[in-house]
């Protein structure tokens, strides 16, 4: 039986990435392989096997800051801006398909893969839009949205937070289905979805949840604390935000992590 070394912390591998000097991409673990990305001369994108730190693949894409891959069987979606989005196979690293928009540069965003459409983001705004729509499997350009932070998709609905609104939208239709504004400072996290709740946080320190279909209120909870997730921006700003799981959600709120029962 392999050692469970998450649970000691024994060194297992070291990988040494050739080619790039700045590493901004959290890795994603799937399939076997470790996949992340990398930048300083133009970009690449790597897939380690996760038995013996072996670096399986490495593919070149225009930059390479803060895009998070998103693995799935059929493939490894990374975006970065202007869109340059990309679709390599998972094993092989072979190109699957590159939807470049009309521009290149640095920066980057994890995208949000879901029901067959990759959602990117964009601060350059190519298309009018801070956040573009993909058909996954085409990398064809199919909608347009705009959005903060990463959205957050169930139940065929999206939730794009900006500072001054939540929005619910159909994502069959494209019709927005309700708005929520804040009542207490602006939005300043990424939306999440957990049991039928879209939470949110503000810059005031609510913690704000709705109703998923109605977007009415089911929380409004004072921590007391600045809450300030900020996803993405420069090689200093972490990826962070509200989390889930064994039935807590987890805050980050000025310098405490506050966990709550959902």
């Amino acid at each position: 039986m392999t050692p469970n070394y998450a649970a000691n912390g024994k060194e297992v591998w070291t990988a040494t990435l050739t080619g790039q000097y700045i590493f901004t991409a959290p890795p994603t673990a799937e399939n076997g392989f470790v996949y992340t990305g990398g930048a300083g001369i133009g970009g690449t994108v790597y897939a380690v096997k996760e038995l013996d730190g072996t670096v399986a693949w490495a593919a070149g894409v225009q930059n390479g800051d803060n895009s998070s891959p998103v693995v799935t069987p059929g493939g490894v979606y990374v975006s970065y801006v202007c869109p340059q989005s990309y679709k390599f196979n998972s094993t092989t690293g072979k190109l699957i398909w590159n939807c470049s928009g009309p521009c290149e540069g640095g920066g980057g965003a994890t995208p949000v893969l879901y029901n067959g459409l990759l959602y990117v983001r964009d601060w350059a705004m190519s298309y009018g839009h801070n956040g573009h729509i993909l058909s996954a499997s085409k990398g064809q350009l199919v909608g347009n949205f705009d959005a903060d932070s990463a959205p957050a998709l169930a139940n065929k609905t999206a939730f794009y937070v900006q500072t001054s609104q939540l929005k619910a939208v159909d994502t069959t239709t494209g019709n927005t289905i309700w708005t929520a504004i804040p009542a207490n400072g602006a939005y300043s996290t990424p939306p999440i979805f957990v049991n039928g709740i879209v939470y949110v946080g503000t810059s005031s320190g609510y913690l704000l949840g709705y109703h998923w279909n109605t977007g009415k209120s089911a929380v409004s909870m004072n921590l007391g604390f600045t809450i300030s997730a900020s996803e993405t921006g420069s090689v200093a700003t972490p990826e962070s935000g509200l989390g889930a799981g064994q039935s807590m959600l987890v805050v980050p709120a000025s310098t405490h992590l506050i966990a709550l029962e959902h």
